[in-house]
């Protein structure tokens, strides 16, 4: 099949946007959209990514209602990146059971971090030179190292490689083309229009 017949019957499918930041509210949103689909019966759906990334809980609750929704409901989901696939979007996009990406998409993946540019790494040196440091910053650090154990199965499981080599392409933000996406396993296929 062609690349224009390919995108155009994806695109015919009912159809989920994911612009903008991953949040809270994109979840509930993508949440209510698959009942909907259960509703009316549908088996077969696109969810359509162009996203800077956002907040990791929110793209790994997408990732698994995605996946619950394929087990639940039986539904189908294609995953297409227009443009830019960033961060948490990529866990949204690895939730579906086809992940799609036009040749010009582009694609970044990077560490867990509190905030930029603070990382994990520095987090713990601050831990160690103040060991005085609150409670609660323990308990944050605790909360980034569980986030990243999850980043890792997710891109373990949908891409096949093993949990070393995810964390070895974690160590930086990392930028991919489409079909440097492909090879990373983040898509199964790149579409040329």
């Amino acid at each position: 099949m062609d690349s224009e017949k390919r995108i155009k019957g994806v695109f015919d499918l009912p159809m989920f946007v994911c612009r903008g930041e991953i949040s809270r509210e994109t979840y509930v949103d993508l949440f209510g959209w698959y009942r909907l689909l259960a509703e009316d019966n549908q088996k077969k759906c696109t969810v359509l990514v162009d996203s800077p990334g956002g907040e990791v809980e929110s793209g790994l609750d997408m990732y698994n209602t995605i996946r619950l929704a394929s087990i639940v409901y039986g539904v189908e989901t294609t995953g297409v990146v227009t443009s830019v696939g960033c961060s948490a979007s990529v866990f949204v996009l690895n939730g579906c059971d086809h992940r799609i990406g036009l040749a010009e998409s582009r694609y970044m993946i990077h560490p867990v971090a509190l905030y930029k540019p603070m990382d994990m790494k520095m987090f713990e040196k601050i831990l160690e030179a103040d060991p005085d440091f609150a409670e609660e910053a323990k308990d944050c650090l605790e909360g980034l190292k569980r986030d990243q154990s999850k980043v890792v199965r997710v891109f373990r499981d949908r891409t096949c490689l093993s949990a070393e080599a995810v964390l070895r392409s974690l160590v930086t933000d990392v930028w991919l083309t489409a079909y440097e996406a492909k090879d990373f396993g983040i898509i199964n296929e790149v579409l040329a229009i």
